[in-house]
């Protein structure tokens, strides 16, 4: 039996969600809310249900994707799992590292289930911030192919002024959904927490949101870039140059450290 457990909220956060407010509670029971009281959240724990995310995958032709890590340096963070939607509403999230290891496949395991269809060149693939997600996953071993499209950059095509292009700000004003903060679920300042330390109930509706809230926007804003005759700037050369630019900063720059200092004490006279 595949071992897919489906995040739901109680009453209490279908009430919340009426109120198109999206958060983590932090009442008796400690369960993070959802805005959306429909949306389904799947934590995925087993290779017959990562089988089947692929198989969604496959006959969608696309799919959003997010990672969550250790930290925010895609060379040096640790993967901590991959969350993945092919339509609005539901999504997975399939963790690598968490307090509770026993009960889900590990990193190997799950790029090796998900590398045909991230290394498929036919299948769309979405994200926000796509460079660091592009960066992750081939520190981790796996090269994304294909189309691969950005919400960030669809936001600033679409209206360069605005004044925040975080996913968290655009789903607020674009879709009237208030993001689970994640300073809800690892702290902030000296009692920082990294996201292997949060146990997978919090975790699955918090990754899984990332990967829905993508999707979601990505049909909002694409129609936005096409409302103001952009679409081929956007699609021909924004997000072909952030491929290039993911390239650039996974290779690095070969520093000359005797020349560097040289440079130094000549600029310093």
């Amino acid at each position: 039996v595949a071992k897919a457990r489906a995040a739901d909220g109680d009453e209490a956060g279908a009430m919340a969600a009426d109120a198109g407010t999206l958060w983590a509670d932090h009442g008796e029971d400690g369960q993070v809310r959802t805005a959306d009281p429909d949306a389904k959240y799947i934590g995925v724990y087993d290779s017959a249900a990562l089988a089947d995310v692929v198989a969604e995958i496959r006959e969608a032709g696309q799919c959003s994707m997010d990672v969550e890590t250790t930290g925010l340096d895609p060379m040096q963070c640790h993967l901590c799992g991959v969350s993945i939607a092919v339509r609005p509403g539901q999504a997975w999230y399939i963790p690598t590292r968490s307090p509770e290891p026993e009960t889900h496949l590990d990193e190997h395991a799950v790029l090796d289930g998900l590398r045909p269809v991230l290394e498929d060149a036919s299948i769309i693939k979405i994200a926000h911030n796509a460079k660091f997600d592009l960066n992750v996953l081939r520190s981790a071993g796996v090269h994304v192919r294909g189309q691969v499209c950005d919400t960030m950059i669809a936001s600033y095509v679409a209206d360069a002024t605005r004044s925040s292009h975080r996913m968290d700000a655009l789903a607020l004003g674009e879709l009237g959904l208030h993001c689970i903060p994640i300073s809800s679920l690892i702290g902030t300042g000296k009692q920082q927490r990294s996201f292997d330390t949060v146990a997978l109930e919090k975790a699955v509706p918090y990754a899984a949101e990332d990967a829905d809230i993508t999707l979601r926007l990505w049909d909002v804003l694409s129609s936005a870039v096409e409302a103001v005759g952009l679409s081929e700037l956007l699609m021909n050369m924004e997000l072909p140059l952030m491929g290039v630019l993911a390239d650039m900063e996974f290779a690095g720059v070969a520093i000359d450290p005797d020349e560097l200092d040289h440079q130094r004490l000549v600029l310093s006279r």
